[in-house]
């Protein structure tokens, strides 16, 4: 990896940039958040992201060891599924745009520049939250994000190798021997 970042939050940055740039373009900017991360719940509108779950190949590819390091690379293909939610006024609009952007060729270009391809699992769905001072309008889809996770060890190498036998150096070996 180039930097000191890990493999989830680089995914997590291009779906957050993605989203971003959607809702900027159609004229409906508002904060986007990811749960779980313990931050404070934004006044609506906004948008927020969960990873809910996801798989993983079992059987990696695996590079060469690089001669100069002694690194072995491993390539998981990494399959997750994002729930993205709507809050707030207009929810369903934001959500139907950034559904909408997954078919586009520009965003799907900006996403597989940084390692990610995005489809869509479920359509969107909205609902009503009751909230402490109302109720609010929600609404949500859920993403399959494909990227590869790549895991590097140090495997070392064997840098000699002694040989005993008792066989003569040079020895003359007879094919034919043993009768034909």
């Amino acid at each position: 990896m180039s930097d000191d970042r890990t493999q989830r939050e680089m995914v997590q940055d291009a779906l957050y940039d993605w989203i971003e740039a959607v809702l900027a373009e159609k004229k409906f900017p508002c904060p986007i958040v990811w749960d779980g991360l313990g931050g404070t719940r934004p006044k609506a509108p906004f948008v927020s992201m969960q990873m809910i779950g996801g798989t993983r190949s079992t059987f990696p590819w695996k590079s060469r060891v690089d001669p100069e390091t002694g690194e072995q690379e491993s390539r998981f293909d990494m399959r997750k599924t994002v729930s993205i939610h709507g809050w707030g006024e207009r929810c369903m609009e934001r959500l139907d745009e950034i559904a909408d952007s997954i078919s586009s060729e520009k965003y799907r270009l900006m996403l597989r520049r940084n390692g990610v391809v995005v489809n869509p699992i479920t359509g969107t769905t909205t609902s009503a939250e009751d909230r402490a001072n109302g109720t609010e309008t929600h609404g949500f889809f859920d993403i399959a994000v494909t990227y590869i996770r790549v895991v590097k060890e140090e495997t070392g190498w064997i840098e000699s190798v002694g040989v005993q036998t008792d066989m003569p150096a040079n020895p003359e070996i007879d094919i034919n021997a043993g009768g034909a």
